[in-house]
């Protein structure tokens, strides 16, 4: 029947790597599924290849425990996102979105570092950490309720806005980003040279208004009647 599952096969996942048919649930909701979101291009393929190739398990584990209600580790989930974008052996998933966006524009021009970014699709990148935080509770929700299916609450009376959504309109809608999206102290230094930038042309405009009050003052006016001594 459509929609069934044969747990038959299963063993053939443990013979790849043991505990990997526990962590496909969790792998399936992280990866993208009918309640949560996907990354962008990256299919199920290669992060299902991810975790054959996890020979010391710490994937795997991260995954098989997404279904219980410890709190899911979220250092591995960066982790995993790094491996997915091809930046390996790296937790942070900033430094490794950084690395990619490095590999993407090539070689910095320390004079104009900003040249080679107008060719960078940013969807490319791996999501920064204040991103993953809410996906990865999204998915977490959604393991948990998998691994309570047969129960009549499987949710076990979980608030959603509690795992990476909010209430808009009577229906769940996901919180994409929590905080600011970019550091504070960009635009406290663009004020600061606004600031200094309107003192400077205020400055240069009363010291014009000064300079042409004193020339008027001291202007002798010139007639007919003024010797050559004056005209000079």
């Amino acid at each position: 029947m459509p929609g069934l599952v044969d747990i038959c096969h299963f063993f053939v996942l443990e013979a790849k790597q043991n505990g990997l048919a526990c962590a496909v649930p969790g792998l399936h909701a992280f990866t993208g599924c009918d309640f949560t979101s996907s990354f962008y291009r990256k299919g199920k393929v290669k992060p299902f290849e991810i975790l054959e190739e996890d020979t010391q398990g710490t994937f795997i584990n991260f995954f098989k425990k997404l279904g219980s209600r410890v709190e899911p580790d979220q250092i591995a989930a960066e982790g995993f996102i790094s491996s997915l974008y091809g930046i390996k052996k790296m937790t942070d998933v900033d430094k490794a979105r950084h690395a990619k966006l490095c590999q993407m524009t090539g070689k910095v021009d320390e004079a104009a570092p900003m040249k080679n970014l107008k060719k960078v699709d940013c969807a490319l990148l791996p999501p920064c950490s204040k991103t993953v935080r809410n996906k990865l509770q999204r998915a977490h929700f959604v393991s948990i309720v998998w691994g309570n299916a047969e129960s009549a609450h499987p949710d076990g009376e979980l608030d959603p806005c509690d795992y990476g959504w909010q209430m808009k309109g009577g229906n769940y809608v996901p919180v994409w980003f929590s905080g600011p999206s970019v550091p504070c102290d960009l635009f406290e230094d663009e004020e600061t040279t606004d600031v200094a930038d309107q003192e400077v042309q205020n400055g240069t405009e009363d010291d014009v208004a000064e300079y042409e009050e004193s020339n008027s003052e001291s202007e002798v006016e010139w007639n007919d009647d003024s010797g050559s001594e004056d005209e000079l």
